[in-house]
């Protein structure tokens, strides 16, 4: 009996079972911060990008399509090149010419068990055509 009460009152490993429950917590809000920092790198990677070919089309007005999403793709350092979708439109506003740029980027993110572990990240450029 008087073993029973030493062992119930015991308070060795209490630290160790309060630990392995506010760990998950931890571990969850460390894979949340990396999220939301990679998620900022590549939207951050694909502005530059659309900036990028926003400035191809100034310099040079004739840059076909197939050139400008090589360019795009090639510079891509954010993911793989080949989930990138890019879209390379005419617009025409007030008489004047545009070119429109659109690039959209999947990016799946680690936390396990969320309603929708994939964020569409979208980037639009509008620059006068000539």
């Amino acid at each position: 009996m008087i073993g029973l009460r030493r062992i119930l009152k015991c308070q060795s490993g209490a630290a160790a079972v309060e630990f392995s429950i506010i760990s998950v917590v931890l571990v969850m809000l460390l894979i949340g911060i990396v999220d939301f920092g990679r998620t900022l790198y590549v939207k951050n990677q694909l502005s530059f990008l659309a900036d990028q070919a926003a400035r191809s089309v100034l310099v040079d007005p004739n840059i076909t399509d197939t050139a400008l999403e090589t360019a795009l793709r090639t510079d891509f350092s954010g993911g793989d090149p080949v989930d990138l979708t890019v879209t390379i439109s005419a617009d025409t506003v007030g008489g004047v010419d545009f070119r429109v740029i659109s690039i959209d980027y999947p990016i799946t993110l680690f936390i396990p068990n969320l309603a929708s572990s994939t964020l569409d990240l979208n980037v639009t450029r509008r620059m006068p055509a000539g």
